[in-house]
């Protein structure tokens, strides 16, 4: 007989509700887990995101679609939709972004992130939510920069737009200083320096300090002297020295371009009584009749038919006034009809000691973003056309003379970077190698190292054919050719390291014995090879023994080749740059605007501060 339990004392199935009731609690606090895990997951993604945003953001500071651009990198960063917040089922808010310092350039960035919870739900329903930001700004790392730009005639030539490859080369600069000012006029220790170049370059005619004593006296020029500097340059044991050592202890000379007014040779005929002889040359002289000036009866230092050779650079010094003076007859002479007036210039400003010494002097480091642009705006390319030359060596050395601490002395008149409430009233260039500063050249150029025959270009001789005559003893009336040296021996132009001459008697080791622009223009070669050397010499500031691993440089060089037309001119330049992706080659006007941004882009350096 079975006893009968009370319903009230019956306690079957208690554990099963027991059980039920745990097992809900362990599934809730098991999810809690996940979603906490899951939350984490999405909190960090976020974090990245804004990381991410709040560095393009102070990058693009100052331009108009800044928020929409870090936007965008923002949801990137998420690996969803341009419109989607969503990450592993976690809403992500919208980016908010707010200016901390316009000056400083700092940016700060928002957003939220809301994880709704899943098996915790079994508990309560609840959302894991989260607040982030990130703030970013450009560093305070100091920038000294120098632009070198090529600045000689070709430049000067049909670029693109409608506008010459100069405009398109000082288009993409004001590029590049739109990215480092943003909207400003200074920023904290930035400073560019321009220097414009052909084949020498011009370190202003105040800059006498540059030269030796006496150094303008005794070239005979006085304060006719403009301020273009021949190129410093050295030799030992077989090897190019190249060096930024101050003026004071190497002092530069003058540009100072000799007169060559009967210095070349005359012509003289062989019987001036007979008309049929009239146009032929005497045996030994040095050019023909349409080359030479007419004879001056009147002229007491030339008595007598004598008639003088066309020289490259005709010019007469009369006293007292110092004054230069053309000779009469000049107009005859293809070198200023080629060079000047077919190039809309003037005859008169086409002779004397700085002929075709570049007209645009360097303008050291300043801070103004005004002075920089209104400098590049006043700037054309050299008078001449293409027939004057090219020297990259001498571009490189003035943008290293603008950097170099051993010229801060030299630059003193001329820097102008002390104003009234600027942060960056310092002494210019700064020490190489100070942990807060970079140096940095950027020299664009269209064209290799050349150098060129008088006008009209001669292989054989320096007088010249004339412009459409084709034998030396024609008496064609075209023939107006020059005469470079006496005799009439090959010459080539006079530029920053003298003439062929010249240069013989420096560099007896690497003399072009056979004049011809072959020969000549790999000598400049390599001297601009030597001038990367130079620059590049990881040693460059730093005195003790080398290191192992040794410095990084002390000054990087990026390179911006515009239409380069060789593979060896392509390959001098990549030689010089810092290294391979600092060489960077335009064939457009927006590949070199996206050549400057690119250089812009990576000089701007940022830093996230939270």
């Amino acid at each position: 007989m079975h006893r009968v339990t009370p319903l009230t004392h019956d306690r079957r199935g208690a554990v099963a509700i027991l059980s039920a009731a745990l097992g809900a609690v362990l599934i809730g606090f098991a999810g809690l887990a996940v979603d906490t895990t899951r939350a984490w997951v999405a909190e960090a993604r976020m974090k990245s995101a804004l990381d991410a945003a709040a560095l393009m953001a102070a990058r693009r500071f100052d331009e108009a679609d800044r928020d929409t651009l870090a936007e965008q990198l923002f949801y990137a960063n998420l690996q969803q939709g341009r419109t989607s917040g969503n990450f592993l089922g976690a809403t992500i808010a919208r980016p908010r972004f707010t200016e901390i310092s316009r000056v400083d350039a700092e940016i700060r960035v928002d957003s939220q992130v809301n994880t709704p919870t899943t098996l915790f739900s079994v508990i309560r329903q609840t959302q894991i939510i989260r607040d982030d930001f990130a703030t970013a700004q450009r560093a305070g790392t100091g920038l000294e920069i120098a632009i070198a730009l090529d600045a000689t005639g070709s430049m000067a030539s049909q670029g693109f737009g409608g506008r010459t490859k100069f405009e398109n080369a000082v288009d993409a600069t004001r590029d590049l200083i739109r990215i480092l000012y943003g909207s400003q006029n200074e920023q904290r220790n930035l400073f560019i320096s321009i220097v414009p170049y052909d084949r020498t370059i011009n370190v202003g005619a105040a800059s006498d300090e540059w030269l030796a004593n006496g150094a303008l006296a005794n070239s005979s020029v006085n304060n006719a002297w403009i301020g273009c500097v021949e190129g410093r340059a050295s030799r030992s044991g077989g090897r190019w020295v190249v060096t930024d050592a101050s003026p004071a202890n190497e002092p530069f000379r003058p540009w100072v371009w000799p007169s060559t007014f009967r210095q070349v040779g005359q012509w003289i005929p062989l019987n001036p009584g007979n008309s049929a002889n009239a146009a032929a040359p005497a045996p030994g002289s040095s050019c023909m009749r349409q080359n030479s000036y007419p004879a001056d009866p009147n002229d007491p230092a030339n008595p007598g038919p004598n008639r003088f050779c066309h020289g490259d650079n005709d010019w007469v010094r009369v006293d007292p006034g110092n004054t230069l003076v053309l000779p009469a007859n000049v107009a005859d002479n293809a070198a200023y009809n080629t060079y000047f007036r077919n190039n809309a210039n003037s005859a008169t400003g086409a002779f004397g000691p700085n002929f075709m010494c570049p007209r645009f002097p360097i303008q050291p480091l300043t801070s103004d973003r005004r002075d920089v642009e209104d400098y590049l705006l006043t700037i054309r390319p050299e008078r001449g056309g293409t027939g004057m030359g090219t020297s990259v060596f001498a571009g490189l050395k003035g943008a290293w003379y603008t950097l170099s601490p051993n010229f801060e002395q030299a630059w003193r008149d001329r820097n102008v970077p002390f104003r009234p409430g600027s942060t960056n009233n310092r002494a210019l260039p700064r020490p190489y190698r100070e942990d807060d500063n970079r140096k940095v050249i950027v020299i664009l150029t269209d064209g290799d190292n050349n150098w060129f025959f008088p006008q009209p270009q001669n292989s054989r001789s320096s007088c010249g054919e004339g412009i459409n005559a084709g034998n030396r003893n024609s008496s064609s009336t075209t023939a107006r050719g020059v005469c470079a040296a006496t005799g009439g021996a090959a010459e080539l132009n006079y530029n920053a390291l003298g003439r062929v001459a010249d240069w013989n008697s420096r560099f007896p080791d690497a003399r072009i014995d056979t004049v011809n622009r072959t020969t000549a223009e790999a000598r400049f070669d390599e001297l601009t090879r030597a001038t990367c050397d130079a620059i590049k010499n990881d040693m460059l500031g730093v005195t003790g023994p080398r290191p192992n691993p040794p410095f990084p440089p002390a000054i990087d060089i990026y390179v911006v080749g515009f239409e380069i037309q060789t593979q060896a001119h392509r390959e001098l330049l990549q030689y010089c740059a810092s290294d391979p992706t600092k060489f960077i080659e335009a064939r457009t006007a927006q590949d070199l605007s996206g050549a400057f941004t690119r250089i812009a882009n990576e000089l701007v350096r940022l830093r996230l501060t939270q």
